[in-house]
């Protein structure tokens, strides 16, 4: 509603946004994720994780089973 009364205040009410993408369901989130990192090196890896790790504490997340983290 907020984008089509946008879209009308800029005299553009003939457009319209895309709709929000499908959920897809979390099985499929993480086999994507684990496709990508499989073709990033473990040394890579490693230093992404280190870069997002004060997020894992302070989320209380895991790291994923599909990291090498060496």
């Amino acid at each position: 509603e907020d984008a089509a009364f946008v879209l009308g205040l800029a005299g553009a009410s003939d457009l319209s946004f895309p709709g929000p993408p499908r959920p897809r369901g979390a099985a499929a989130s993480r086999d994507l994720a684990a496709r990508l990192f499989r073709d990033i090196s473990p040394f890579y890896q490693r230093r992404l994780f280190d870069l997002y790790k004060m997020d894992f504490l302070l989320f209380n997340y895991s790291a994923p089973s599909y990291l090498r983290l060496l």
